[in-house]
């Protein structure tokens, strides 16, 4: 199958595709991190508004 692509061209496609994919993959952990944070924040906040009213 001809592509078009010479043999470094389709390595280096290949690295690129890699290092995008590997930058993503960051950023959706960076995010998910982030939004776990938020909500252990909120758990924590109902946890300490449940204490006082039961205290």
């Amino acid at each position: 199958m001809d592509d078009g692509f010479s043999k470094t061209q389709l390595k280096q496609l290949e690295q690129l595709f890699d290092l995008r994919l590997e930058r993503r993959f960051v950023e959706e952990r960076a995010y998910y991190r982030q939004l776990i944070r938020h909500e252990l924040a909120d758990v924590r906040a109902q946890l300490a508004d449940i204490s006082d009213r039961t205290d």
